[in-house]
């Protein structure tokens, strides 16, 4: 609800994280629906948005089964 308050409050803003589903799902298009997709296909929401996974020791078996986020992903900032 106050999102755009906000974001008015910042007119700098270049690059927004998205961490998590639900900061991924209020802010971003339904055409990849999981958060795996989402960030899997994170080049396809930059320059505005960078999704990632929350890093918290209960997605220790989501990154488990995505060694990709640490090869791929996170080396990717040099593209920011």
């Amino acid at each position: 609800m106050w999102h755009e308050q906000l974001r008015a409050c910042l007119p700098n803003v270049q690059l927004t994280l998205l961490i998590g589903h639900c900061a991924q799902q209020y802010c971003l298009d339904r055409q990849h629906r999981t958060l795996t997709a989402r960030v899997a296909a994170w080049r396809d929401y930059l320059p505005d948005y960078w999704p990632l996974v929350h890093p918290s020791p209960r997605n220790t078996y989501w990154l488990q089964q995505n060694p990709w986020l640490e090869t791929e992903l996170v080396p990717g900032h040099h593209l920011l």
